[in-house]
């Protein structure tokens, strides 16, 4: 009886839930996209879950808690989902009523069977530091629901994480994207959000993003509450939720909390590897899913490996050479359709890197500066700068700033971390010191510094910041000490204040402000692709010129030349300088319509075109080009003597 009101619910829902998406209505106005927002993430949450339980239970691992068996489950079912969109793409099925069905029978699974209660594993009352704790989750909670629900406007987002899925949605497959380069990354969790716009939600696609925020937040918890007071534990939550990088970024749909989920995954279950062996399978798998979030998820992967490779030896009895590659078999195997698709669309399983050696595509953005001179020539830092951003990261951080670091930390993690050795020295505690420093040397020397591709070992600083903290309560003063390190959590709280004032979307939230009215506040070319949307034909082509590669709101065909530069273009210039074969290389790219930013086009051409070539521009421009819509310092151009709309 209980699995035929399981699936009786899920039908009715999802019944429900698809009348809604193929219903104009719904999108008239915000609260009722909210709600179905809530209902589609709903949906692909309970259908992770019910994967992730088909596949867990077949493993056999036992578990602490219900909790801790949800969020596993559900971490394990959003890996699992994501290769199941994969490969629907890969096979040109990404069709939304076959979806429905599909998840329909994911939500059987995940609602068969009897609820169990979890009234002991919530450790029965609360005193009231903890209930207080409590609420200032809740109110994250409260708060990231609120952001989410904004139109999406983040840069990544707007070129890869929900661009490139909706260029996927509308081919109904996966196929090669060889303009955009991003498209050749590994993408595991942006599989998640080409569901979510396949059901017609790209809030959902920020809840999602979110949401692994919170269970690497419940992981956290889970981990402290073996060795720590549970308000300590708590803390631990709330240090990891409040931190400025992860507000910013729960609410927008990026895949760094999800690389941040899967990597502490990882680590997770090599600590609890005591318990029982097939703790190390859990381990393999997040420490795969890592690496198919993201190319830096391989870095992750490898110092895991390590990790496994020394605790390995205390295990009793040891484990064997077969287990340990095996080990590393099953974390590659996660990461392998993804290497296969570049090879098939690349001939590079790692495209771009080593494109000098191997791969039949040459990377347009190629950066041989390394982040040393990089620095030096852009922000005018020197080796002192330079060796002290480990240090820097977490006092300068400033959003949108790249010379700080594009992000905001917090110097408790800093300032606690190195207290959790005084009179301890767990190995598990100087294994995690050293994922955390050998992650941050690598990412130091590899790649011009962000704060966001240091996230995997903000959860890993976090446990070592709260035992840190622990330690001080046992110093003379300790409550003071104690109390002045709490002190420096309130600069999280003020900064989401200032993180709520500069979002400024509660006009849209309340309906007093339309969806077009906000974007065209908030994006300054949001305006030329509404124009592009509303009067070019539905056969249209545009090349973008110095627009960042923003083409999620544009609803024609489009291609773009390199980010920085015209790359592209100024190879044809030098080639050929003249009109004629500007109009023969859009001919062949079959362009219709050209979308750039003025300045930016002006600055490149005067630095980068010789005076024949501007002369060649020039000619091409009043010959072959006519204005359609010029606003904020955007231009749209028709191609003529070339195609036409048609192609012709």
């Amino acid at each position: 009886m209980k699995n035929w009101l399981a699936l009786g619910g899920s039908l009715i829902t999802l019944f429900f839930l698809a009348s809604a998406s193929w219903a104009e209505a719904v999108w008239k106005s915000p609260w009722t996209s909210f709600l179905y927002a809530l209902g589609v993430w709903a949906l692909v949450s309970f259908s992770a879950h019910g994967i992730g339980r088909f596949l867990l239970d077949r493993i056999g691992v036992p578990y602490a808690a219900g909790p801790e068996r949800l969020v596993l489950n559900l971490g394990i079912g959003y890996g699992a989902l994501g290769y199941l969109v994969l490969w629907g793409g890969i096979m040109n099925c990404l069709i939304a009523p076959l979806f429905w069905i599909i998840l329909s029978f994911l939500v059987f699974f995940s609602l068969q069977g009897r609820p169990k209660s979890w009234k002991n594993d919530l450790w029965g009352t609360w005193n009231k530091g903890e209930k207080c704790i409590l609420c200032l989750l809740g109110f994250l909670a409260l708060i990231h629901l609120f952001l989410s629900f904004a139109p999406p406007t983040g840069r990544d987002v707007l070129t890869q994480h929900l661009a490139l899925p909706k260029l996927y949605v509308l081919h109904h497959g996966i196929y090669s994207i060889p303009f955009a380069e991003a498209s050749f990354n590994p993408m595991q969790v942006d599989m998640l959000y080409t569901l979510a716009l396949l059901l017609k939600s790209e809030e959902a696609a920020s809840l999602i993003h979110g949401t692994f925020a919170f269970m690497t937040g419940a992981l956290i918890l889970f981990f402290l509450q073996r060795h720590l007071p549970r308000w300590l534990a708590l803390m631990g939550s709330l240090l990891f939720l409040s931190t400025p990088l992860v507000v910013n970024l729960s609410s927008k749909a990026y895949v760094d909390l999800g690389l941040v989920f899967f990597s502490f995954g990882a680590i997770f279950s090599l600590t609890k590897m005591e318990e029982t062996r097939r703790w190390a399978i859990f381990s393999a798998i997040f420490a795969g899913l890592a690496a198919a979030t993201k190319y830096n998820g391989l870095l992750v992967l490898l110092l895991v490996w390590a990790w496994f490779l020394l605790a390995a030896q205390n295990q009793k009895p040891p484990f064997s050479f077969k287990e340990k590659i095996g080990y590393l078999l099953i974390a590659l195997a996660m990461v392998l359709p993804w290497t296969l698709r570049n090879y098939f669309y690349a001939g590079n399983p790692l495209f771009p890197f080593f494109s000098e050696w191997v791969g039949n595509i040459t990377p347009v953005e190629q950066y041989p500066l390394n982040p040393l001179t990089r620095r030096a020539l852009l922000y005018g830092e020197g080796w002192s700068d330079f060796l002290t951003i480990p240090v820097r990261i977490f006092f300068q951080g400033q959003d949108d700033i790249p010379r700080y670091f594009d992000g905001v930390l917090n110097p408790i993690f800093l300032l606690l971390s190195p207290l959790a050795f005084v009179g301890a020295r767990e190995g598990w505690r100087v294994r995690m010191a050293g994922f955390v420093i050998l992650y941050f040397l690598f990412s130091l020397f590899l790649v011009d510094m962000r704060a966001r591709y240091i996230l995997p070992t903000l959860a890993p600083l976090t446990v070592l910041s709260v035992l840190g903290l622990a330690r001080l309560r046992s110093f003379p003063w300790g409550k003071v000490w104690v109390a002045s390190s709490l002190a420096l959590l309130v600069l999280n709280f003020f900064y989401l204040q200032d993180f709520l004032r500069r979002a400024d979307h509660a006009l849209y939230l309340l309906g007093k402000e339309s969806k077009e009215a906000y974007l065209s506040r908030t994006l300054s070319d949001y305006d030329l692709w509404r124009y592009a949307n509303r009067h070019l034909p539905v056969d249209a082509k545009v090349m973008m010129y110095f627009l960042g590669n923003r083409g999620y709101y544009c609803d024609r065909e489009y291609i773009y030349d390199s980010y920085y530069s015209g790359k592209r273009l100024n190879q044809v210039l030098s080639r050929s300088p003249s009109a004629e074969r500007l109009v023969e290389y859009f001919r062949g790219l079959r362009i219709t319509h050209i979308a750039l930013r003025k300045d930016l086009f002006d600055q490149f051409s005067e630095a980068n075109l010789l005076s024949q070539e501007k002369e060649a521009w020039r000619e091409f421009r009043t010959r072959h080009l006519r204005l359609l819509y010029e606003g904020k310092g955007y231009q749209l151009y028709q191609v003529q003597g070339g195609l036409d709309a048609s192609g012709v």
